[in-house]
């Protein structure tokens, strides 16, 4: 028996030979990022040929406020950081959680640093990105906790980590765990 397999923006960001943060900027409305005509209408026509459907909007979670940490190699280095940032604020608004956004530049002490911190502030999960779409070492502190982590435009040889936003994955000693954020449903990204 075959599972058929979900498509994600990055199989239509393939398919219409463009970045996976451009097929995020085409397929989200409230997007104030300008895309050329042509583009839109070759991520729209590539989603629409291969099945692609949009999650439907979280509903309003009760009174909790929780801080999900976004945590950037170098997040100055290009726009689509920033964008990647905002994404997540925009799919946190309803909930009326918040987005912290850490910068290390490439700093591998002030990471480490940073991700304790972050993890001592009792962040409800962390994103841990890259600005450039890569194989990483994970962290050890990452490895080690057991706030939600879920990898962005990241990947581990080891697939410690899951990459995508629906369900967040963590790492526990001795196997994998699941663990849901909240009814915010973003996109599946996980590598092939």
């Amino acid at each position: 028996m075959q599972i058929d397999k979900r498509v994600t923006m990055t199989d239509v960001a393939n398919l219409a030979q463009c970045s996976q943060s451009t097929v995020s900027v085409v397929l989200n409305p409230q997007s104030k990022v300008k895309i050329s005509r042509a583009t839109t209408e070759r991520v729209l026509k590539a989603a629409a040929d291969l099945g692609y459907r949009m999650e439907t909007p979280a509903k309003k979670r009760p009174s909790t406020i929780r801080k999900i940490a976004v945590i950037f190699d170098d997040l100055s280095v290009c726009p689509e950081a920033v964008i990647a940032v905002d994404g997540v604020r925009e799919a946190t608004w309803d909930t009326g959680d918040i987005v912290a956004a850490y910068n290390c530049h490439g700093d591998a002490q002030m990471e480490a640093r940073t991700i304790a911190a972050v993890l001592e502030t009792g962040a409800a999960a962390i994103i841990y990105a890259t600005v450039r779409t890569r194989e990483i070492e994970p962290p050890a502190l990452l490895l080690e906790t057991s706030t939600p982590v879920v990898l962005l435009n990241c990947y581990t040889a080891g697939r410690e980590f899951r990459w995508y936003l629906v369900w967040i994955t963590k790492f526990a000693p001795g196997g994998q765990e699941q663990a849901k954020i909240s009814e915010i449903s973003l996109y599946d990204q996980a590598p092939a």
